[in-house]
């Protein structure tokens, strides 16, 4: 099995079978408190119907493995937490995912994203994506990859949704490290903004190639620590067109209260 075989065929698996979002509703989600931070796991996050963090509710989650590691992690053992970064609310993931030489490690994440009451009315406009705690055995061909797809729809399988977020994605292997990108939805070439919208994330682990002499050398494992998700908020257009309207109604109100002439003063 090629190094970049892994990097294609696991993402196309992960789109094909489209991960179910579930019926949870969004009744009762937990609220994230920055003064007690307490990480929760994606089981306790279903249970409780979302997690509310700052000015955004994410809930429906769905998780998948596969591959031939000896550790997949699942929903009950990937643990999230609340996060401010750069000015903007979102996750961030702790599944202690690793990978050794020979292995490769697939975790799918879906989960939805909508505007919290306290964010209305604005629409959600992009997505952050960030790793770290990244560790690569001492094989050249080792990496871990992050990529992530964003809809206007849930997706469903056999379904072809327009992915808001083409080419989003985090990529570390033995040449260098990256670790951090930001991308505005994008549909058909137009920047576009959601009340909600619905994430595919796959994250993807090679532990590396074991050479003919079959002599390791010494090293750690290849793995990742932490994932994280950030979205952007933007004022949705009727709001700006109502702004724009109470502001020409109070321009006209002072243009006719300046051009209104003074009463004329009775003479005694």
């Amino acid at each position: 099995m090629s190094c970049q075989s892994f990097r294609v065929a696991p993402w196309c698996v992960a789109l094909a079978t489209a991960l179910s979002f579930s019926s949870v509703g969004h009744a009762a989600p937990i609220v994230w408190d920055f003064d007690n931070p307490t990480p929760v796991s994606i089981v306790q996050i279903s249970q409780a119907g979302g997690l509310e963090v700052g000015d955004k509710i994410f809930a429906d989650f769905g998780v998948a493995s596969s591959g031939n590691a000896v550790y997949q992690p699942t929903a009950a053992e990937i643990t999230v937490s609340g996060t401010f970064l750069n000015g903007d609310y979102g996750l961030q993931f702790n599944g202690g995912w690793f990978a050794l030489p020979g292995q490769t490690l697939d975790t799918a994440i879906n989960f939805d994203v909508t505007v919290a009451p306290s964010g209305a009315p604005n629409l959600i406009k992009d997505a952050g994506l960030f790793m770290d705690g990244v560790m690569l055995n001492s094989l050249p061909s080792s990496f871990v990859q992050v990529q992530e797809s964003v809809y206007a729809a849930p997706p469903v399988p056999g379904g072809h949704p327009t992915n808001l977020v083409p080419g989003e994605g985090v990529y570390a292997n033995s040449s260098g490290e990256i670790n951090g990108v930001d991308q505005g939805f994008i549909l058909n070439g137009v920047p576009v903004a959601y009340p909600e919208v619905w994430v595919i994330k796959d994250i993807m682990l090679y532990g590396g190639t074991i050479p003919p002499s079959g002599i390791i050398p010494p090293g750690p494992n290849t793995a990742v620590s932490w994932i994280t998700q950030t979205y952007s908020q933007t004022p949705e257009p009727s709001t700006f067109a109502l702004l724009g309207v109470a502001l020409l109604s109070l321009f006209g109100y002072a243009a006719c209260a300046w051009r209104r002439p003074a009463p004329a003063r009775r003479l005694s």
